[in-house]
């Protein structure tokens, strides 16, 4: 899947990022072509091997984007039941996802979070896609 680029002011993110993902695979999705930073929430850079997760932000062309990692709305650059429970949680409106987590919870890509990114979750979560 290719990276994509969304704009919700005043934020820009960087979205379709698959789960697992490290500095060389950011790498080969912008086909070398652009020097680009990584930094963890902490403002810190990261190696190469660390683990790309959701909240983390990547610079490229004078800009910052706050990635979005498919399926991490906990930002720890894994996907499991608790990803899936966040986004039970927003749709029955008692814990809402803000931001880039919201985003990465919307696993069809259809701008809302619903019944269906949830058992997409679900199904990934338990290996049937």
């Amino acid at each position: 899947m290719k990276w994509l680029l969304k704009t919700r002011k005043p934020m820009k993110y960087f979205c379709n990022i698959s789960i697992k993902s490290n500095r060389e695979n950011i790498q080969k999705l912008m086909s070398g072509s652009k020097e680009f930073l990584l930094k963890n929430k902490q403002g810190e850079n990261i190696g190469d091997q660390d683990t790309i997760c959701t909240g983390m932000q990547i610079s490229f062309d004078n800009l910052t984007y706050s990635i979005v990692v498919t399926g991490d709305t906990s930002g720890d650059g894994n996907f499991s039941s608790t990803d899936l429970s966040q986004a039970k949680l927003h749709i029955v409106e008692q814990q809402l996802l803000n931001d880039e987590y919201k985003l990465a919870a919307d696993m069809n890509n259809d701008k809302k979070i619903t019944v269906t990114d949830l058992s997409i979750m679900k199904n990934r979560i338990v290996g049937n896609s």
